[in-house]
């Protein structure tokens, strides 16, 4: 068993550290929910291991996607089952209820399937969530609904997809009225928080310039003998110096909005957000950093 212990802190000079984010996985080797006659489904012990992927493929989640042995012979279907875990249709320790009967009607009853690997140290996965998903259509609201009942949620670091719950509900409802105005623009009930990638236990209000990050067992040891990584940001505070065309200059602050670090490449990206009213005025647009304690001038 592996654990991961990341954690962003703010430095503050001369003083004790304030701690901005600070997040825990469990990591495990290989196991598998095995299904017995009688005892159901039941986790096995994990294998030993020393690395696991940090990928949303081996943390819970998962597909029930069934292709039709008649088709397109005998049946217009393609399929007897296509149903994804709303939260996470990467990953495994979930299946759709009707995946079991199907299986067992094809002749080839499910007996074993991956359990998840990378869990959260407060909810560890302890059974297979078997669930019943609705046919047809369904909103992305009641996505998010349904997916709050499954009981575990995805633990990593990584991106969550966009059109994966909750996130998708964010991005608010395209309908008819939609489609009659405001189309082509974002609808009334967009929630801008869509786009914040990260998981939500990793988003912050405020990304301070003079940053410390820590991360603990989530690099190869050929790049950190003792598994720990650590940087700071060196202070350098983003801005745009516009020129407009009546002749002024107006500095104006960058918000960091996202913060990407690859532990395997070794490379940490920032990218800075701005949102600028009536281009028309402006003539020009230059970044800049400015380096602190200098104020912007």
């Amino acid at each position: 068993m592996k654990r991961s212990l990341p954690s962003i802190s703010r430095k503050k000079h001369h003083e004790a550290r304030g701690i901005l984010l600070d997040k825990h996985l469990r990591f495990s080797g290989p196991r598998h929910f095995e299904h017995g006659l009688f005892s159901g489904w039941r986790l096995s012990a994990a294998e030993p291991a020393i690395r696991v992927p940090l990928r949303w493929e081996y943390a819970f989640g998962g597909s029930s996607v069934l292709p039709n042995p008649d088709y397109p012979d005998n049946c217009a279907e393609p399929y007897l089952l296509h149903q994804v875990c709303y939260s996470n249709p990467l990953g495994r320790g979930w299946i759709e209820k009707r995946h079991e009967k199907h299986a067992w009607s094809m002749d080839a009853p499910l007996q074993r399937l991956a359990a998840p690997q990378i869990e959260a140290l407060d909810r560890p996965v302890t059974h297979l969530h078997v669930t019943h998903h609705p046919d047809g259509d369904i909103s992305a609201a009641d996505m998010a609904q349904l997916s709050a009942t499954y009981g575990y949620c995805p633990a990593g670091f990584g991106v969550v997809g966009r059109a994966w719950a909750p996130r998708l509900a964010l991005a608010g409802t395209y309908d008819k009225a939609w489609q009659k105005k405001p189309w082509p623009g974002l609808p009334a009930d967009f929630d801008f928080a869509y786009w914040n990638a990260a998981p939500v236990d990793q988003q912050i209000a405020f990304l301070p310039a003079n940053l410390r990050i820590e991360l603990f067992n989530l690099t190869p040891p050929a790049l950190s003998h003792n598994g720990q990584l650590c940087v700071e940001l060196p202070e350098h505070r983003p801005f745009v110096l516009m020129r407009l065309h009546s002749g002024e200059l107006l500095p104006l602050p960058l918000f960091t909005d996202t913060l990407h670090i690859d532990t395997d490449a070794m490379t940490l990206s920032l990218t800075h957000r701005i949102s600028l009213p009536r281009p028309d005025d402006i003539c020009a647009l230059e970044a800049c950093f400015d380096f602190a304690p200098c104020p912007l001038s």
